[in-house]
């Protein structure tokens, strides 16, 4: 069970990094 929640925080780890340089990305775009 420990195994399953580590995963979960890696993968929600993984998730908000692309979603933080996707948006920088389009910012800098905008600019």
């Amino acid at each position: 069970m420990l195994e399953y929640f580590e995963d979960l925080r890696y993968v929600f780890k993984i998730c908000s990094t692309e979603t933080l340089n996707y948006y920088f990305l389009n910012q800098s775009d905008s600019v």
